[in-house]
Formats: structure tokens, sequence, C-alpha cells
């Protein structure tokens, strides 16, 4: 009914993993709502096992998931630059496209942005129903 993706959170303990609650807004006690949900992949270097760098340097380009209005459409990020960058020299945020390099639709509103590494995946359960399976980096602490 709201057309966006609800936010719900575990309290990141063993014991109680999984049990999942409303994220509320503590500013004004409302649930946490996207309009866009957007998975990307790219590169996790580990540094140390607690300290691990995304590679989203200039010059890239990854897959990425955009969810919006109940569906998913497959698109890319990149950081490689534009024509205006390149004219100005001045850097432009990461942008999202379509596989044919026109600017991915976002809906208006809010966009949740996920990082995953590259030996993570996203699963297709079955009609809409998806599942991100995060996998950690080798090197990376796991607890």
């Amino acid at each position: 009914a709201s057309e966006s993706y609800w936010r719900y959170i575990d309290e990141s303990d063993p014991e109680s993993a999984g049990v999942l609650h409303n994220l509320v807004d503590r500013l004004n006690g409302r649930q946490v709502k996207f309009e866009n949900v957007i998975l990307m992949f790219a590169e996790h270097i580990v540094i140390t096992p607690t300290i691990v760098d995304i590679n989203l340097a200039p010059g890239n380009q990854g897959t990425a998931y955009l969810f919006r209005d109940g569906k998913m459409y497959k698109i890319k990020w990149s950081t490689r630059a534009t024509e205006y960058e390149q004219k100005t020299g001045r850097a432009q945020p990461i942008r999202f496209i379509n596989p044919d390099g026109t600017p991915a639709a976002l809906k208006p509103g809010h966009t949740w942005v996920i990082i995953y590494d590259l030996q993570s995946r996203l699963e297709d359960l079955k009609n809409g129903v998806f599942r991100a399976r995060f996998v950690a980096p080798e090197g990376a602490k796991q607890n």
C-alpha cells in the first residue's frame, strides 16, 4: 500500500539472530522505508580482519539490481568519467545505469544502497521473491 520497502533488522546478537523487528527512525518514531533498494556488487579488499576496503574507485563499473514498485531490474553502477567530468575535471557521484548506458529510473523518494562482495549472490526463489546472500571476503572477520 505504501509502494515502498519497509526496513526490518535484528539485534546482531547470535542468540536472537533472524528475529526481526521494525527499524524505527528515532527522530519521528516511524518505520524506515525506501522507495528504491539497490543491491550492488563490488570488490572487497581485506586490509585487516576488521577493515575492508570496497573498490569504488574512479573508472570502475559493476553489476547492480534495482528494486522498485515491486519489481527487480538488472542495472549497473558506474564511476567511469562522463563527458561532463572529462571536460570540467569535476567528479560526480556514483551513477546507476541501465545495461544500454542510459540512466536507471529511480522512483522519487528514498534509496537504500547495499554493497555486497563479488562472491555474494542474489537468488531468484520464485515469482518476485529474492534472497541476497552475503559472502564475506576471505580474511575478513566472520562474527
